[in-house]
């Protein structure tokens, strides 16, 4: 099938589907044998996740930063919240380019709360960072979270209480499942013809990112539920909504796939993956998309024992310390961190048709021709 077949065959099934205002009323969920198959891993994500927030996940956070916690996005929905970091020392009027970032934990864990030490330092380098609490899956199924980030994209034009926030300079993040979302997100900003299969509101095409930071993610839900991680067939089965044995003959489950859908007006993208992660096939597959559509990335692939799934989230690492500091050159700010080690990483860069590979040893220095 050709790609103009398939986007007119989805068309079909995505009229036949419920809106996304039936998908937020939660009315079309069948549970039971979905609670039973994905409950436990939500149970055992959740404790992995508080295990982080204790440990991990917060070390390092940054100091010269202040926190606006639990800010409500979506009227009518109290679930749905987001919280602001940004420098403490500001000048009058200055405005501050926008980092929003969406967290991981499988679509089913994970909050904001615990993914302060990545935001923090990004604030601390002087950005407004917005960090996005979407709704956990089954209750809010595919294409759902996608449609509330851009909820809190909305709410971040309109507000008025931060006019620090440049909606013009807005670059978006996450890791893992948080990483999926992002680049459904970023592919939909740049191909109208997804947009409309994802049923997102046509205003939402207004909104433009400046580039995406992509820690870990799922690219394509096959590839990701033949890599062998860790319960993410119940992952998947929650997002999806209903059982996987219905995606074989389900013509829209690929929309779930973003690589399939990016465009060469794809925003650049600083594509991180890793030696010990089972979902690096994944950020292959989007390594390759990029290329292949002539779109400007960064690819940072983490090598040694600390490389494990999403470790750039953590500030605990020197290897996710060199990949910070790596974000933020791409993000044309400067490094937060003096590593005295010496992680293991190779680093791809890729504008258009050039590309250079270079190992830690012969990193490109800002101004270096690629």
């Amino acid at each position: 099938m050709d790609s103009q077949k398939l986007v007119d065959a989805i068309k079909k099934i995505r009229a036949k589907m419920p809106t996304i205002g039936e998908l937020a009323e939660k009315s079309f969920i069948k549970r039971g044998e979905l609670d039973k198959f994905y409950l436990f891993p939500k149970a055992r994500l959740h404790l992995d996740e508080w295990i982080g927030y204790c440990t991990l996940f917060n070390v390092n956070k940054a100091k010269d930063v202040e926190y606006v916690r639990k800010i409500r996005y979506a009227d009518g929905d109290e679930n749905l919240y987001l919280n602001v970091c940004r420098p403490q020392n500001r000048t009058a009027g200055q405005k501050l380019p926008v980092f929003v970032y969406i967290h991981g934990g499988g679509w089913v864990s994970g909050r904001p709360e615990d993914r302060e030490a990545f935001v923090s330092r990004i604030a601390s380098a002087g950005f407004f960072t917005v960090n996005v609490f979407y709704g956990y899956s089954p209750e809010y199924p595919h294409p759902l979270p996608v449609a509330n980030i851009y909820r809190a994209l909305k709410w971040l034009r309109t507000q008025i209480d931060f006019p620090e926030a440049d909606t013009d300079e807005i670059w978006l993040g996450g890791e893992s499942a948080g990483a999926h979302l992002a680049a459904i997100a970023g592919a939909a900003s740049a191909n109208p013809e997804y947009r409309e299969l994802l049923a997102l509101d046509e205003e939402y095409g207004e909104i433009k990112f400046k580039g995406l930071v992509l820690n870990c993610g799922v690219y394509d839900i096959e590839t990701a539920l033949e890599s062998g991680f860790k319960y993410i067939s119940s992952y998947v089965y929650a997002y999806y909504g209903r059982p996987l044995e219905e995606m074989e003959e389900d013509v829209y489950a690929i929309t779930m796939s973003p690589v399939y859908f990016v465009t060469g007006a794809f925003p650049k993208t600083f594509l991180v993956t890793a030696q010990n992660d089972p979902l690096k096939g994944c950020g292959a597959l989007m390594r390759d998309k990029l290329s292949e559509c002539g779109v400007a990335f960064e690819h940072f692939h983490g090598d040694g024992a600390a490389a494990v799934h999403a470790f750039a989230v953590s500030q605990a690492f020197d290897i996710s310390k060199e990949a910070m500091n790596r974000i933020l050159r791409f993000m044309g700010k400067e490094e937060q961190y003096i590593v005295e080690g010496t992680p293991e990483y190779e680093i791809e860069i890729a504008e258009g048709s050039v590309q250079s590979i270079t190992g830690a040893a012969e990193t490109p220095q800002d101004g270096d021709s690629v």
